[in-house]
């Protein structure tokens, strides 16, 4: 057996023991919650979804639970679910950088380069060190046409850590779009 399998059976046993809790104690949010996690990380997405949702439901001020349901919707590419999510995180805790960072990049899916602009900004503030917020901001910048701007993100990226072909790539990609419309 390799290590894949390893972690993926380690997982599906911690599940069940949960799942035996939810049957006993099915108002606990804390083992629905705990049970959605896992799932995420066996890419069992739809039943991590359901999961988040009864969280959301029993406890609907939990950020996170809203939060780790918009990143299992981005694994789905259902962006506007995500965005929905990712919005209600931030309202919840308007601090959660990861909330901004994710809903800029939907934003980005969806072409709306000044919606990503603004949470991209608002994550700096937070944090302006994280290399994904200056190669997001690249990006929104190509898309709104601003390309010297970009550049200068785009250097910034790199300085921080952010994979110089990669983010390359994805700016000729978005600079291609942005030609197309």
């Amino acid at each position: 057996m390799n290590e894949q399998e390893n972690e993926f059976n380690n997982v599906q046993s911690r599940i069940e023991p949960l799942t035996k809790s939810i049957l006993e104690n099915p108002r606990d949010w804390k083992n629905y919650y705990e049970r959605g996690v896992l799932y995420g990380q066996i890419v069992e997405t739809e039943k991590a979804i359901s999961d988040f949702t009864t969280v959301i439901e029993l406890e609907p001020e939990n950020a996170e639970a809203h939060y780790n349901r918009g990143m299992a919707h981005t694994h789905l590419h259902e962006v506007l679910a995500s965005i929905d999510d990712y919005s209600a995180t931030i309202k919840l805790n308007n601090v959660h950088i990861d909330a901004y960072n994710n809903r800029a990049a939907a934003y980005l899916d969806l072409r709306q380069g000044q919606l990503a602009l603004e949470d991209i900004n608002s994550a700096m503030k937070i944090d302006g060190l994280r290399p994904t917020l200056h190669a997001l901001k690249s990006l929104a910048l190509t898309f709104l046409g601003k390309d010297l701007e970009a550049k200068d993100s785009s250097v910034k990226a790199i300085k921080l850590g952010f994979n110089s072909s990669a983010l390359e790539y994805l700016i000729q990609k978005a600079q291609q779009e942005r030609e197309s419309k």
